[in-house]
């Protein structure tokens, strides 16, 4: 009886398979670096301002907790007693759009870089 590896070794379809998952998760864990780096940059202390202020991204729903001030711009210091605030206009809603916007980026680019062979796709652009 063969070693499964050794199948697998020989399996052209098993070996793409696996190729392709193996790109999707690597490429799933560099967007969510990504978008936790662009949601610390642009929608933590614009939109919504909590006394952790860490890993919103990775942490959806936690943003705010009660109390919950509604602010017209996040002060520049905050003291760590301070209820969290959110700018006016935003909700919890709206920034649970964001963040299944920015996951359904991460979920669009990883399948995309995932179902390409490697980025033999680029060469449609030299001419």
């Amino acid at each position: 009886m063969e070693p499964l590896l050794d199948k697998l070794a020989r399996n052209k379809k098993a070996r793409r398979i696996i190729a392709g998952v193996v790109k999707f998760v690597f490429s799933m864990f560099v967007m969510t670096i990504v978008c936790e780096l662009a949601w610390g940059t642009c929608v933590t202390g614009k939109i919504y301002c909590d006394s952790d202020e860490d890993f919103g991204y990775l942490t959806p729903g936690n943003w705010v907790s009660n109390p919950i001030a509604v602010v017209h711009q996040i002060p520049a210091v905050r003291q760590y007693g301070d209820p969290d605030v959110i700018i006016e206009g935003w909700s919890i809603t709206g920034l649970w759009c964001i963040w299944i916007i920015f996951f359904g980026i991460s979920l669009f680019v990883s399948i995309l870089f995932a179902w390409c062979n490697g980025f033999h796709w680029l060469n449609i652009f030299k001419k």
